[in-house]
């Protein structure tokens, strides 16, 4: 059994999560789990450590038979080596994609809200967010109609898809994924499909990657992949790209090795083939921890702030709570938590067009951090009430 509750000081660590605020602070807000990486993992590296010589490094068969592998085990579904080109990660990996197949001042589309560093790559490299509002009825539902109408207005060249769906927490089925595909075929859009979370999802959901539903799919989109959400190895910069179109994946090679981002980290290299060959236990047990704190989480706001609504994700970490009926936007929500309550969490605006009156909570953390968290949260939206 893994120690998921044990409570790890990372403070003073340059850690983003725990370091970016001075005082003590309870940091819900980023995709970082506050979990030790799976053995396999840690002595993998500390061989690595121990060898002390940490130069150029090669990507080994190994390397791709783990992705291979993963994904026959994990999606029933058989890629091939020269489908793959390795990277240092997605986000830099879409950026080099859309430098690729879009010019300054091209449009880019997307369902929202979304994750925000889609947002900040497309403006950075000079390009326009087009949104297709998400709509929220019991559910998320992609409004069809008003996306393929907003790809013909603005003569859209590319769909950055989020699948698992970040900050809903929503799978796309089968369905969903081939009336997208079917509207970007006709329309020449090329999707660049994010399956960052695809091994964070809960039963009975089951995550479908873009290219398994067939040759039109595959002919139209690249795929990015990384086991840093599912093992928390975001530090040690190692991703993959997926491309079936041979002719796709010549041009992202080029602009790869042009923008020298092709040679992970040699550090990550060892850790996926550990993370993707002998840690499905850690994984399996994770699954269970994490699908605890959510009803945990939907569970305790039911009952103590009925005023908030919460969806239950069915994949990643990260809870999308409805903060509609607090009398307050939501940037404002979470610039009074920090400042009152020490809480640090995600307010929808970052997350485009319907994020507005949302807030991001993220549950991976040992159940003590998250009782503390959830505490807070009641007390101040309690005393946001009483001000009123």
């Amino acid at each position: 059994m893994i120690n998921f509750d044990k409570v790890i000081n990372r403070k003073n660590t340059n850690c983003i999560k725990w370091d970016i605020d001075k005082e003590d602070v309870i940091p819900m807000w980023v995709a970082d789990m506050d979990f030790e990486a799976p053995e396999p993992i840690v002595e993998i590296l500390k061989k690595k450590i121990e060898h002390k010589v940490y130069g150029y490094g090669l990507i080994p068969k190994e390397y791709y038979e783990a992705e291979i592998e993963w994904w026959e085990k994990k999606f029933i579904y058989k890629i091939e080596k020269e489908w793959i080109s390795p990277t240092i990660g997605v986000i830099p990996a879409i950026s080099a994609v859309i430098q690729s197949f879009s010019n300054a001042g091209d449009n880019i589309i997307l369902l929202s809200p979304v994750y925000s560093h889609f947002i900040e790559i497309i403006e950075n490299n000079d390009r326009n967010v087009i949104y297709s509002e998400l709509e929220y009825e019991d559910k998320y539902e992609i409004n069809y109609v008003d996306f393929e109408k907003k790809i013909i207005q603005n003569e859209v060249k590319i769909f950055i898809l989020c699948n698992p769906h970040n900050p809903i927490g929503q799978i796309w089925s089968k369905e969903e994924l081939e009336k997208l595909v079917k509207i970007c075929e006709r329309n020449e859009v090329l999707i660049l499909s994010d399956e960052i979370h695809r091994d964070i999802v809960y039963s009975p959901y089951k995550h479908i990657p873009l290219i398994s539903l067939g040759e039109e799919a595959q002919g139209i989109s690249i795929t990015f992949t990384a086991p840093s959400k599912t093992f928390n190895l975001a530090g040690l910069k190692v991703a993959n790209i997926i491309t079936v179109n041979e002719n796709l994946k010549k041009i992202i090679d080029k602009k790869l090795l042009a923008n020298e981002i092709n040679q992970p980290n040699i550090f990550g290299i060892e850790a996926l083939i550990k993370a993707y060959t002998e840690c499905d236990a850690w994984l399996n047990e994770l699954l269970d921890y994490l699908k605890n704190n959510i009803d945990f989480t939907l569970d305790y706001i039911n009952k103590n702030i009925p005023q908030i609504k919460v969806l239950a994700p069915e994949a990643t970490y990260l809870m999308w709570f409805d903060c509609q009926n607090v009398k307050m936007s939501s940037k404002s929500l979470a610039k009074y938590l920090l400042k009152k309550y020490k809480l640090r969490v995600n307010y929808g605006d970052i997350y485009g067009q319907g994020g507005e009156g949302y807030i991001r909570f993220n549950i991976a953390c040992p159940k003590e951090t998250l009782i503390k968290s959830l505490e807070l949260f009641k007390i101040a939206i309690e005393n946001i009430e009483n001000e009123e």
